[in-house]
């Protein structure tokens, strides 16, 4: 059992990202945090065939119901600032307990 788990720029590559969410939720402690940093909403097909994106981000909405229906109580999420000169989506953190 593990203390918490962190997934980085990781959701958006994986096709079935509930069994993600679900093994995360598996593995960590009863209320310890699963963290999951990835890319805001977008609409960049390209990413799909240049980069193997499966996901074109996720949304506030989207990724809190993930993290419930995986089995956390509950869920936050919050966008990071954006660098001026970044030129991909921004980026967010999401908590699930």
């Amino acid at each position: 059992v593990a203390d918490a788990a962190v997934l980085v720029l990781v959701l958006h590559h994986v096709g079935d990202t509930m069994r993600v969410l679900r093994e995360a939720r598996r593995i960590v402690k009863a209320g310890g945090p699963v963290v999951v940093i990835d890319m805001v909403r977008h609409d960049r097909g390209e990413y799909k065939h240049s980069m193997g994106h499966r996901h074109l981000g996720f949304s506030d909405a989207g990724i809190k119901e993930q993290l419930i229906t995986a089995g956390f109580s509950t869920a936050t999420y919050r966008e990071l600032p954006r660098m001026v000169e970044a030129k991909g989506p921004g980026l967010f953190v999401a908590v699930g307990r």
